[in-house]
């Protein structure tokens, strides 16, 4: 590649061939290395001289890990062709790149002035403040307009060419770090501080993300720190994610409020919610410039303590590595024992030699006997250590033996109930129908009741779902009598009987049912049977006044009908000289307009005089209601209506 003898300015000589990743190069015939700028995480940076024009340029050669990458170096080729030719003023683009000696380097404009990075520990103006985030601003305006993307902006990354103008460079790294499954954040540590949330989830490049890392590189110029920091890339991201950041204020009283609310826009967790670089940059022209003295904004003891970064962060990219001091150790004394050995002669040199020797051996063997005696207390330690928790896992893990209860005829939640208790769990494996049984009751279960099981164990049980549903019979325009027979020899429950008019269903025979034919029921539900009274029998219009006569007296039904017996409308009872009873069907209309009024009919009949309805309506209600009344042979019946005091119809029957 590029070497560099002892003077700061000598040639690259070579010839140009073609590199790993098939880029045509000649770096060793086009340039003249003046100096070694510095070395990164991911470059060595020369400062060259291109011969043909005696431009000044920064040459980054990629470090070997970085060439050996199998996806890396193309990626990279392929990005600083898409963004080569970027002219903007705060944008230093990518001018050449090629490949020499299996090393792939690019070429970008030099920029003498130093990085941001290295200016954060002293404090800053509100106008110096506001100068870096319009410079910053133009540029991510410039890139996004064009549907680029940096997504490595930070400190470090912004650079400042000789006159002081600030330059965004590394434009598409991270693009290349993306495409070749590389994380940014393993490479460059720092770069954990200026994630954006969504970035830390999966989510691709977007300029929101860039917007975000601006907003952390001004908060850590008010305030003198990073709003989020952690032992780690990973914990830093989840911070990212998670926390709120705290105002730069509680950090620097002295801090702009207008540029402290722009701080904390920047860095909301939605990117919806962050300005996009066009509206930044239109804020920030609205910003009027201080006048007078400048102020500073950050802390004072960001002066002399430097804005903590991470221990495995290399230095700078394009600063110089700092020279490093080499201290030859003084060369030790000779001991005294020495001494009086090289002075003695003959037999005196041979008895001090040996014992310095046994001296030495004896030490030795000293110092080797307590260094295993200690080696062995270290691993009588880790055995004792590993053996006591083995010990103590397998005691606290190991499941006790439990008896398991009595579950069997329970409700289900209580059989639940009963083997947690037990130190046991429950499941429904099945359900099955069961007559002797109630909906719900557990009647089988593994393991069954008594056995001896380990704690925590499963039991399976089955639960009854009482008897099975069968089909509804079909009893209209059947006697009673025979229906009360089939549901007698089905084993089925006769509810309640009702008796009702009917024009088409002669008297004593089923009109309806409940369930109805057809449906499924159990045979432990009530069956409702409807008896037909034959047809409606005249009325009493009470609102009319019209009297009409009440029906013929109701004829008892037979208990019992042979099934093999014809269905015949029941004969009327026979006449007797006792009192008839008959039914006539009252009708009231209570007047609109009128209230809440008591409704009350009063009967007077062979059984005497009583209140055969009485209830309170509201007004408009109508009130259709059959009243039962009693009369001997030749005599007569009445029926009055009162409506709250008034009687509004007398009738005799």
């Amino acid at each position: 590649m590029l070497a560099t003898g002892r003077s700061d300015r000598q040639s690259a000589g070579g010839r140009e061939k073609k590199g790993r990743n098939g880029s045509q190069t000649g770096a060793g015939t086009r340039f003249d290395v003046l100096s070694r700028a510095g070395e990164g995480t991911l470059w060595i940076v020369y400062r060259v001289r291109e011969r043909a024009t005696g431009q000044t340029f920064a040459l980054k050669a990629l470090k070997n890990v970085f060439n050996r990458h199998p996806r890396f170096p193309g990626a990279l080729l392929t990005v600083a062709e898409r963004w080569s030719g970027l002219d903007h003023p705060h944008v230093a683009g990518w001018s050449d790149k090629g490949n020499e000696d299996d090393t792939l380097f690019v070429t970008t404009e030099w920029l003498p002035g130093g990085s941001l990075e290295s200016r954060l520990n002293r404090a800053f103006s509100r106008d110096e403040i506001v100068a870096v985030l319009r410079a910053a601003a133009s540029a991510l305006e410039f890139l996004h307009t064009r549907g680029r993307t940096h997504g490595d902006l930070r400190a470090r990354q912004l650079l400042f060419d000789a006159s002081g103008r600030l330059k965004l460079t590394d434009g598409g790294l991270a693009e290349a770090f993306a495409s070749s499954g590389l994380a940014l954040a393993d490479v460059q540590p720092d770069a954990a501080w200026y994630l954006a949330p969504e970035r830390t989830q999966g989510a691709a490049l977007a300029p929101p993300a860039d917007l975000y890392a601006l907003g952390v590189l001004l908060y850590r110029m008010l305030a003198g720190r990073v709003p989020f920091d952690g032992p780690s890339p990973l914990s830093i991201a989840q911070r990212h994610r998670t926390d709120a950041p705290l105002a730069p204020s509680q950090f620097n009283p002295r801090c702009p409020a207008d540029l402290e609310q722009l701080a904390l826009r920047l860095l909301e967790k939605d990117p919806a919610l962050r300005p996009t670089a066009p509206e930044l940059v239109q804020a920030l022209q609205a910003m009027a410039p201080l006048t007078g003295a400048l102020t500073p904004v950050t802390p004072a003891a960001a002066i002399s303590v430097p804005t903590p970064v991470p221990t495995p962060l290399l230095p700078p990219e394009s600063e110089p590595e700092p020279a490093i001091e080499v201290t030859v150790p003084r060369r030790r004394p000779l001991a005294p024992l020495v001494d009086e050995a090289l002075a003695a002669t003959g037999e005196e040199e041979i008895r001090l030699e040996r014992t310095t020797m046994h001296r030495r051996h004896k030490r030795r063997e000293l110092w080797g006997a307590l260094g295993a005696f200690l080696w062995l207390l270290v691993v009588a330690g880790a055995f004792g250590g590993m053996f006591y928790g083995a010990y103590y896992f397998w005691l606290r893990q190991t499941p006790k033996t439990v008896r398991v209860p009595s579950y069997l005829g329970l409700e289900q939640n209580k059989a639940k109930e009963r083997l947690a208790k037990a130190g046991l769990t429950m499941r429904v494996g099945r359900e099955t129908f069961d007559a002797t049984k109630p909906a719900g009751t557990v009647v089988k279960g593994e393991p069954e009741p008594g056995r001896l099981v380990r704690a925590r164990r499963e039991v399976t049980v089955t639960v009854s779902q009482g008897e099975a549903p069968i089909k509804m019979v079909d009893f209209t325009e059947l006697p009673l009598a025979q229906a009360r027979k089939i549901i007698s020899q089905h084993a089925m429950r006769l509810g309640p009987v009702v008796e009702q008019f009917h024009d088409k269903v002669p008297r004593g025979y089923i009109a309806g049912q409940y369930p109805e034919s057809g449906e499924s029921f159990r045979r432990s539900e009530p069956i409702t049977l409807i008896v037909s009274r034959g047809p409606q029998p005249t009325a009493i219009d009470a609102t009319k006044g019209i009297g009409m006569p009440i029906d013929a007296p109701i004829a008892p039904v037979p208990e019992a009908v042979e099934p093999s017996t014809p269905f015949q409308p029941l004969p009327a009872a026979p006449a007797n000289n006792g009192p008839a009873t008959r039914v006539a069907l009252i009708r009231v209309q209570i007047p609109a307009g009128s209230g809440t009024q008591p409704v009350q009919i009063i009967v007077r009949d062979a059984d005497g005089e009583r209140t055969a309805y009485s209830k309170t309506h509201r007004a408009g209600d109508q009130i259709n209601e059959r009243v039962r009344v009693r009369r001997e042979a030749g005599g007569t019946a009445l029926v009055r209506v009162y409506v709250g005091e008034t009687m509004v119809k007398e009738e005799q029957l």
